[in-house]
């Protein structure tokens, strides 16, 4: 997915986070969410974030139009 030069360059999260002076678990949580948020572009798979905005979507469309079973 990355290829090694960028992996040298890059930084690791104890080193960012002393950086901006917040704490690792925090920054790691935010970039856990901010992965969450992003679609997998190799894949094309959904993000949760995704997901859960499809489902309440439709769930508002059957509150609207009931599905009627003939």
């Amino acid at each position: 997915m990355y290829t090694p030069e960028f992996r040298l360059d890059a930084a690791s999260i104890a080193r960012v986070a002393r950086d901006l002076g917040v704490g690792e678990a925090l920054l790691g949580r935010w970039v856990k969410r901010e992965r969450e948020q992003r679609p997998d572009e190799e894949t094309g798979v959904p993000t949760t974030a995704q997901l859960h905005a499809e489902i309440a979507r439709l769930r508002r469309i059957m509150q609207v139009k009931p599905l009627v079973v003939v």
